[in-house]
């Protein structure tokens, strides 16, 4: 079962892996890199490695939260 994306990572951290954001948000990496490309989601690169900034993921899954109970489609 995967984690809630307020549990991927610890208080105060702002930036999560690549892998942990989709295994947060139960997706896979097509969707995830889809999300970015959209807009949905901030990417950021340290050197070679890429993250996902935590507060977009957090944005997103309120736009998704507030859609499904507005019964608006994202």
């Amino acid at each position: 079962m995967a984690q809630p994306v307020s549990d991927i990572r610890p208080a105060g951290r702002l930036l999560s892996p690549v892998r942990e954001a989709w295994e947060a948000l139960g997706c896979g990496k097509t969707m995830l890199y889809q999300l970015v490309r959209n807009g949905e989601l901030t990417l950021v690169k340290i050197g070679s490695r890429s993250y996902i900034v935590n507060e977009s993921l957090h944005a997103y899954v309120a736009r998704l939260t507030e859609a499904s109970t507005t019964g608006r489609a994202s």
